[in-house]
């Protein structure tokens, strides 16, 4: 079995979480990216003091209620 799919499976992750799970992480995921098995997405980045997040799932946040979109 995949250890990428074993461990994330469809869901986001670092390429820094591989190192556990797989001896030479670097060199896998490069030529797993290369064949297209998994998708390469740039890094989030936040401005001092911001947050931010990742989910698999558009969420709608209001005053008063929160609505999932992509349900």
């Amino acid at each position: 079995e995949d250890p990428i799919y074993k461990n994330f499976n469809t869901i986001p992750f670092a390429s820094r979480w591989l190192s556990s799970a797989i001896p030479d992480a670097e060199s896998y995921l490069h030529s797993m990216v290369k064949t297209r098995q998994v998708s390469e997405f740039a890094i989030l980045k936040e401005h001092r003091g911001a947050m931010i997040a990742q989910s698999e799932h558009t969420i709608l946040i209001l005053k008063d209620k929160v609505i999932v979109t992509t349900i």
